[in-house]
């Protein structure tokens, strides 16, 4: 982090820092925003010297900013990564430039504590919350991310308990129950009596089911060879 407007002193003295670092460990992860002035020149000097290198974004994952970074923003994505804590979607708005600088100096790949762990996940937690809410959108049938995580745990094609089903996405009979009911009278599931046990009945997807999910997400490939499943 530092300047916007780099002199050219400033753009010899981060190259050469960087030089320095490499030398004395290759593997030094460089972190910095994507603006304008010392956070491009680092990550391309970064990128130069084949040292790792992530760019912390103030915004979506839909959009580079500045726009006239986006060629650097592609090779961060190859040689590191891009990551943020906005959902897509999300602009560049001021105020998202102060959450990233706390964001920046969260990001600690020595850091083993559960601080760090916990943190990282929170960001994973409500990166995705956000983009599926936004895929959502779509579907006429799903209208919660709840019945959508439902549906994803049957789109291998394996009949699944209830009470299975209602374990792996935490939720209890009562509330789980009614997930399956919705997802049921929209024709994206179906349920068959247990082979084992004939008193339980097992849930399964429909082909109506899988190609609901195939719409929200066209490269869904989590399907089996047996089963028919929409790409694009």
């Amino acid at each position: 982090m530092g300047t916007r407007n780099i002199t050219s002193y400033g753009l010899q003295t981060t190259e050469r820092l960087l030089k320095e670092i490499k030398t004395l460990d290759a593997e030094t992860l460089i972190i910095s925003g994507l603006a304008y002035g010392v956070d491009i020149a680092a990550h391309r000097k970064a990128l130069d010297l084949g040292l790792p290198t992530v760019a912390v974004l103030a915004h979506g994952l839909d959009r580079v900013y500045p726009a006239t970074h986006r060629a650097s923003a592609e090779s961060i994505a190859r040689a590191g990564a891009l990551i943020t804590e906005y959902p897509p979607g999300t602009k560049p708005e001021r105020y998202n430039f102060v959450g990233r600088k706390s964001e920046q100096e969260d990001v600690n790949p020595n850091a083993t504590d559960e601080a760090y762990i916990a943190r990282m996940l929170s960001l994973i937690y409500r990166y995705d919350r956000g983009y599926t809410k936004k895929a959502l959108q779509v579907s006429p049938c799903l209208q919660s991310e709840e019945e959508y995580t439902y549906l994803l745990c049957l789109v291998d094609g394996e009949a699944m308990s209830k009470g299975e089903l209602h374990l792996r996405n935490g939720l209890e009979r009562t509330t789980g129950s009614e997930m399956l009911r919705r997802l049921q009278k929209h024709g994206l599931i179906e349920e068959e009596i247990d082979p084992v046990d004939k008193r339980q009945r097992l849930v399964r997807i429909t082909p109506r089911g899988r190609a609901e999910l195939a719409s929200i997400f066209p490269n869904l490939k989590a399907c089996r060879s047996n089963h028919i499943c929409t790409t694009r």
